[in-house]
């Protein structure tokens, strides 16, 4: 499968959600995992290194480098129609900065981090979890 497609107009930060502010280290858009370093926020990916994968939040606003970028770091958040998941459906950091994947497309080396499940209507539920080691 492909990185979970999300469309950054169609995201919704969720009532019970947990919120930081940072400054965005590159363009971000809504919908993307984010890492963060020092007080600057950045995509993430499973194939750099453990810095990179430990993701901090999702956006919730488009961002260009320097402009204030809010990530949701836990509750429910609505990841939008196009999306189209299913409850008990789960996402993965991808190898492709910021993106979401299914399990199934972590390969060998990258290092893995659960970012959360669908718990229906496309809406999704948090569960940010680096593990700090590379898949074998």
């Amino acid at each position: 499968m492909a990185n979970q497609a999300i469309t950054a107009s169609e995201v919704l930060p969720g009532a019970s959600g947990v919120f930081e502010e940072y400054t965005a280290g590159e363009a971000i858009s809504a919908g993307e995992a984010c890492f963060v370093a020092g007080n600057l926020a950045s995509l993430a990916d499973n194939e750099t290194d453990i810095a990179t994968a430990s993701v901090r939040g999702v956006a919730m606003n488009s961002a260009a480098s320097g402009q204030k970028v809010v990530l949701q770091t836990d509750g429910d958040w609505t990841i939008g129609a196009t999306a189209a998941m299913a409850a008990g459906d789960v996402l993965w950091l991808s190898g492709t900065p910021g993106k979401m994947c299914p399990e199934g497309d972590i390969d060998s080396t990258d290092f893995p981090t659960f970012i959360g499940m669908c718990i229906g209507g496309n809406v999704f539920r948090l569960g940010i979890k680096s593990f700090s080691v590379a898949h074998a």
